[in-house]
């Protein structure tokens, strides 16, 4: 008889807490290995007459709650012998306040393997950990099941396996149910500071930057006068605290996000300051030399005297001073750098049977606000890359060194 193997399934979000039950009711042994185990999941091998039949389960981490389920699972029938706690591996550090690695190597196999009385057997290898959330179709996961002859040799690969992993972890004791969590949690711990080492050197400097195409012969030098517009609702565009980055290519690149892949080695990079904001003056005489009429096919025009540009629609008139050359390139950043991101939901959503709790499939992160309703600078077309627009308003940046070095 020779071994078959399913792949299950098709679709991330599968429930096989039933097929784990079914095994277990009609199987003479059972061996689970898993990585990570909740209340939940320890919860779904308690049946009438089959704990008894698991005779080793072998896990990497768990909840305190989670070995409180497993002490309900020793009460039920399951031998204090047969589980076991995989602790991982960790190194010394030398450190005062962890003299330990915290974030280490730790047991990440998921097992189920289930020895059946007409010499069959039935193992489950895949993604799945002992919690509610992978049993019960919630995670994206998968797996293989493996059905064939007990004595087949891939059987005697999956019992080595289990056999290793239930060595290499120390006897359960209920005592130490909160030393098991702590170390979890040390781990976890350690890992949200891994998890958040994004750049910290970023500057808070306000930025706006203009991508166009240089003009024919005369270019603009310090002194001169540059005139465009921004959203009106940007009020955070002043002529104390703002920069203004003016980037000249002979072509201006298809996109605003490879013009700010490319800002380092433009043509002509020029600094400026914001020197003159107004809301309401369309088609009054503006002191300026040069201008961007459109930002989405920005061109660098020398204003025709005198210049009398009309606002667009919701718009304000900006005015900066070039002041010279810009020496250092930018990584320019649009978000606000706080970590205070929300989801954006979207249509697909799945039910867990079990709760009759009702889950959302996340389709985007976008910046959140202090209330509901709020403007989000992220809404508006100078503030986004991928708007289409090559005049932008960065709310902080990166240092990336002297421009002709980089």
């Amino acid at each position: 008889m020779s071994v078959t193997a399913t792949f299950l399934h098709s679709r991330p979000q599968r429930e096989i807490a039933s097929i784990i039950r079914n095994r277990l009711a009609g199987c003479r042994t059972a061996e689970i290995v898993s990585g990570f185990a909740t209340p939940d999941g320890v919860d779904a091998l308690r049946a009438k007459s089959v704990s008894s039949k698991i005779k080793r389960l072998v896990l990497g981490a768990g909840t305190f709650k989670a070995f409180e389920a497993l002490d309900g699972l020793i009460s039920s029938g399951l031998q204090t012998g047969a589980a076991r706690v995989h602790l991982g591996h960790t190194r010394a550090t030398g450190g005062r306040k962890h003299p330990f690695a915290r974030y280490r190597p730790m047991l990440h196999s998921k097992i189920y393997f289930f020895e059946m009385p007409d010499g069959t057997a039935t193992a489950f290898v895949g993604s799945h950990n002992l919690t509610g959330f992978a049993l019960r179709g919630l995670n994206g996961e998968a797996g293989v099941l493996l059905e064939g002859a007990s004595s087949d040799p891939v059987f005697d690969e999956v019992r080595g396996h289990v056999a290793e992993s239930f060595r290499q972890a120390v006897p359960y004791d209920p005592s130490l149910k909160a030393a098991y969590a702590q170390w979890l949690r040390d781990y976890l711990e350690q890992l949200g500071i891994d998890a958040t080492d994004m750049p910290r050197d970023d500057e808070g400097t306000r930025t706006v930057i203009l991508f166009a195409e240089a003009p024919q012969g005369r270019m603009p030098s310090p002194g001169d006068r540059i005139y465009f517009e921004l959203d009106m609702r940007i009020t955070e565009v002043n002529s104390i605290n703002t920069e203004v980055h003016l980037h000249l290519f002979a072509t201006v690149p298809a996109t605003p996000a490879e013009a700010l892949s490319r800002s380092v080695v433009s043509d002509t990079a020029l600094l400026g300051k914001v020197e003159a904001i107004d809301s309401a003056a369309g088609s009054a005489e503006v002191k300026a030399d040069w201008f961007i009429e459109d930002p989405a096919k920005p061109q660098l025009k020398p204003a025709v005297q005198p210049f009398r540009p009309t606002l667009s629609p919701g718009k304000q008139q900006v005015r900066a001073l070039v002041s010279k050359s810009l020496e250092l390139g930018f990584d320019y950043l649009f978000d606000a750098g706080k970590g205070d991101w929300n989801p954006t939901l979207g249509d697909e959503k799945i039910r867990d049977e079990e709760t009759d709790v009702v889950w959302a499939a996340v389709a985007g992160l976008r910046e959140s606000g202090p209330a509901e309703g709020h403007l989000l600078l992220s809404d508006l077309r100078e503030t986004s890359p991928e708007s289409g627009s090559f005049v932008l308003f960065s709310r902080r940046r990166r240092r990336l060194g002297v421009r002709k070095n980089i």
